[in-house]
This record gives structure tokens, C-alpha cells and sequence, in this order.
């Protein structure tokens, strides 16, 4: 019986095997992350699809150098199970951050066509507006979490951010971000990285159009002004933060109820990951005509979460710039206290506070934590933040 045992149990070395055969897997398809080279899309796949051959023929060779039926047995598992994982799960080199936060302006342009980045005819895709006259600066304009893009407004809105923003001599790109601008099925299977990677390729490809029109060199005359409401104001605090060959930076930011600091009951969400998956849609709390999709999914959430976790375990170290934040004291999500600690407990003397009301919004269901045009506010108080925005950015309301 001792004997019969001993045949079946395998050596103590078996095991070592396949964390091997795993950790070179990983590290050489690390590697070919790194040393990409920025290409048109068919040379990527090729070069993709070569790396990925290159995995497979190591991982036979490892595994052939000393056969024995049970190294067979492990090397078709790591082939079946654990090759696939790190080839089809590892993040498509199209817009996502792994792939391109080592790229420079220019090799941005060289990988991607930047000009095309506005020019879908998708209504809640990514848009650049120019002013028709000499810009005064570039603004980025950001949504929030399952909140419209176009919400953010347009050029014939009135009472919206863009259009404010376009009558006082600005350069305005609308940002969309992944999960927002198409189907519900990518907002069931975003990640993180999606959201970082379309805020970098976004701002290059605003910056590069921005230079364009203005027919100057790159890095030379443009100031960068960010306006973000609730997660698009998250996504570009923290991204200026993120290691990057063309850094992420503003003059000033204009942020309106940022999730900078998420009340306790918005986490309580993460007490549904147990029994949900992360693509599962969880309805909004947004009046139907600012929702994106039906509702959000869990993943979404987590995402957002672990966005300020990053930018809290980062201390804020380039967001003191001058920064004038708009939040009314009764939003639902985000906590007007806790924000004012994190200002204190992080130094950053050069944000502002100005507290706003959304009570007397004509907006059904209410919702205060959503300020971001002239229907979620009453006409006095959207004519204050106007004043006070356009005083913060050094202008004044137009005639």
C-alpha cells in the first residue's frame, strides 16, 4: 500500500514545474509589453501574434527537456488553462494605459491617428469645438460616471460647461471615456486601465489639434485647463500622477463634485462583489435623460474606488495647482467633509471650495450631486458659477 502511494503522489520538484513554466510565460510577455514598438495596428497584431509563438515554443521546450508522463500532463494544463489566461486576457495595445504610457506626443501620432480621435459621428464620442477666433486655451471638459458626454454640452446648448467655455475664446475637447459612449456590453467589460488609457490618448490627441489649429510647435503656447465633474475630475487628478512619457498637466482645474472623497455608504456597494459579478449593471441614480447606460456596472464602481485609493496613496503629489472645486454640501456620493480633510491632510493650499445648492433644481428625481449645466441648478446660482469659473480662469462672462 506505502508503495502504491508513493507511485501515485507525484515528487516534490512536480509542482516547481508549472510556477516556472508560468513565470516565464508572464515575463516574456511582460517583455514584449515593454518593447513594443509604436506601429500601425496589422503590425502590432503580427508582432502580438509572434511573441505569443514565442511563449508557446518555450513552454514546450521546458517542458520536453525531461519528460515524464506527469510533466505532460502539467505542461497540456499550462497550455489549456494558464497560456490562454495570459494571452487573451492581457489588454489589447489599443487604448489601453499599459500599452501607451511610455508613448511620447510623437510617437502617439506615429501609433495612433490622433486627428481621427474626434472625428467618429458617434454623438457621445469624444469632440473638439473651436472657438472661431484666436483661443484663449485649451479646455478639457470630463463626465462623470454614467453621465452622458454630451451632457458636458455642445456648441448650440445653452447653459451648459462647452458652450460657456467656446463664448469665452477656448479650445474645448469633450472627453469620453470607455463604457459611455457606446454599447452597455463595454460598461460590463471596462477596466481600469481602459479609462486611463482614453484619458492620455484623448488629452495628446486635444493637445496635438490644439497646436494644429493654432499652427505653433508642440509644448509651445497652449495652457491646458481641466473642467472634470465627479469621476472625469478623478481620472485626470490621478493621471497627472501616473508615470508617463508626455506628463498629464493643467494650468487650472475647475472640478465639479469630484469623487476625490466617496462617502462610506457609495462603498457599500462592494458588499454586493461576493454575490455579483463585476460586468453586472447596477441601476443609476441620474434622472434618464444624463445617463449613459441604464446603470453601471459593478466593475465600474470598483474601478472608481481604486482610482482614489491610487490618488490618495500617491498624496495628491502634482494636483496643487490652483484648483476651485463646486460641490453642493447635500451630495449624495461624495462627502463635502472628508474633502476638506484631504485638502488639509495633503497640503494642497492652492484648492478652493465654493459651495453650491442643487435644491431648487427642476430636475426630477433631485439629485444633488449633479451640477453640471443650468437645468440641475436654479438661473441665479448657474449665473454665480459661470461668474465664478470664468473669474477663476482669469476671464470674464462674455457680452
Amino acid at each position: 500500500m506505502k508503495r502504491r502511494l508513493r507511485l501515485l503522489s507525484p515528487p516534490p520538484q512536480h509542482p516547481r514545474l508549472i510556477l516556472r513554466l508560468t513565470s516565464k510565460a508572464r515575463s516574456i510577455y511582460r517583455w514584449s509589453l515593454r518593447h513594443r514598438t509604436p506601429g500601425r495596428r496589422g503590425e502590432n497584431t503580427v508582432y502580438s501574434i509572434l511573441v505569443k509563438l514565442r511563449v508557446l515554443f518555450d513552454l514546450i521546450g521546458a517542458s520536453l527537456r525531461r519528460f515524464s508522463p506527469i510533466r505532460a500532463a502539467l505542461f497540456l494544463f499550462a497550455v489549456l488553462f494558464i497560456f490562454p489566461c495570459l494571452v487573451c486576457g492581457d489588454p489589447s495595445p489599443e487604448w489601453d494605459f499599459e500599452w501607451i504610457r511610455h508613448f511620447s506626443l510623437e510617437e502617439l501620432s506615429a501609433a495612433y491617428n490622433l486627428p481621427g480621435v474626434f472625428a467618429g459621428d458617434n454623438d457621445e464620442g469624444p469632440r473638439f469645438f473651436s472657438p472661431g477666433k484666436k483661443a484663449r486655451g485649451l479646455a478639457l471638459a470630463v463626465h462623470g460616471l454614467n453621465v452622458k458626454p454630451s451632457m458636458m454640452g455642445d456648441p448650440r446648448r445653452e447653459g451648459s460647461l462647452v458652450r460657456l467655455l467656446l463664448d469665452a475664446g477656448f479650445y474645448v475637447a469633450r472627453i469620453s471615456l470607455r463604457g459611455h459612449g457606446g454599447p452597455l456590453e463595454e460598461m460590463r467589460q471596462l477596466r481600469l486601465s481602459q479609462w486611463l488609457g482614453d484619458a492620455y490618448i484623448q488629452y495628446a490627441a486635444a493637445s496635438a489639434e490644439a497646436f494644429r489649429q493654432e499652427g505653433g510647435k508642440i509644448g509651445e503656447k497652449i495652457p491646458v485647463y481641466l473642467l472634470g465633474f465627479s469621476l472625469g475630475a478623478l481620472v485626470y487628478e490621478e493621471l497627472a500622477n501616473e508615470e508617463t512619457a508626455m506628463p498629464v498637466r493643467f494650468e487650472r482645474a475647475a472640478l465639479f463634485s469630484p469623487a476625490l472623497a466617496v462617502k462610506p455608504r457609495a462603498r457599500s456597494l462592494l458588499l454586493l462583489d461576493p454575490l455579483l459579478s463585476d460586468n453586472s449593471i447596477i441601476k443609476s441614480l441620474a434622472p434618464e435623460e444624463y445617463r449613459a447606460q441604464r446603470g453601471a456596472s459593478l466593475g465600474a464602481y470598483k474601478a472608481l474606488f481604486e482610482l482614489e485609493k491610487r490618488l490618495k496613496d500617491a498624496a495628491f503629489l502634482n494636483n496643487n495647482i490652483p484648483t476651485l472645486v463646486f460641490m453642493d454640501p447635500e451630495d449624495e456620493l461624495v462627502s463635502l467633509k472628508d474633502l476638506r480633510k484631504n485638502i488639509k491632510n495633503f497640503g494642497l493650499s492652492n484648492w478652493e471650495i465654493r459651495e453650491v445648492s442643487a435644491s431648487l433644481s427642476k430636475l426630477k428625481p433631485k439629485y444633488h450631486h449633479l451640477i453640471i449645466d443650468s437645468d440641475c441648478v436654479d438661473p441665479e446660482t448657474w449665473r454665480g458659477i459661470c461668474q465664478r469659473l470664468l473669474d477663476f480662469f482669469g476671464f470674464s462672462i462674455p457680452e
